[in-house]
């Protein structure tokens, strides 16, 4: 399955790389990060979604965007989907992404509700088309 992307410029050699994509039928636009080792949303779209939250104590603190640790809840997310392409029941973090939306605020680059990690990536033997501005998606 290929899905388009944006790629935006961060500063003056990075880039960001964002797809569409919904969450139980609600269209979201997500940050792709292949250095994220778990998909986590913004506690606004779970609390939009009306998810109810659990703590997982052998994986509760994380870090990456934020300075320092934080203490994160799980979701289950019942259908995440790419067009036809759906991952059903995934284990999602919710994180504040607040901080880092206001950073793309003052460079002009849309918000995003969530970080679409690695383990998705992996799972759905992802490749990132920079050229073509795809991601590719496969079926295992």
């Amino acid at each position: 399955m290929k899905i388009k992307i944006t790629i935006e410029p961060i500063g003056d050699d990075g880039f960001h790389v964002f797809c569409n994509l919904k969450i139980n039928d609600i269209k979201c636009r997500a940050l792709i990060d292949t250095g994220a080792s778990k998909t986590v949303i913004s506690i606004e779209l779970k609390e939009k979604l009306n998810l109810p939250d659990f703590i997982n104590p052998n994986d509760n603190l994380v870090s990456g965007i934020h300075p320092e640790k934080v203490d994160v809840s799980f979701v289950t997310i019942e259908k995440l989907s790419f067009g036809k392409f759906n991952i059903n029941n995934l284990i999602s973090g919710t994180i504040n992404l607040s901080h880092v939306n206001e950073q793309y605020k003052i460079l002009k680059i849309k918000p995003f509700d969530l970080i679409l990690g690695s383990d998705v990536l992996y799972n759905s033997k992802a490749l990132i088309d920079f050229n073509s501005k795809f991601l590719v998606l496969n079926r295992n």
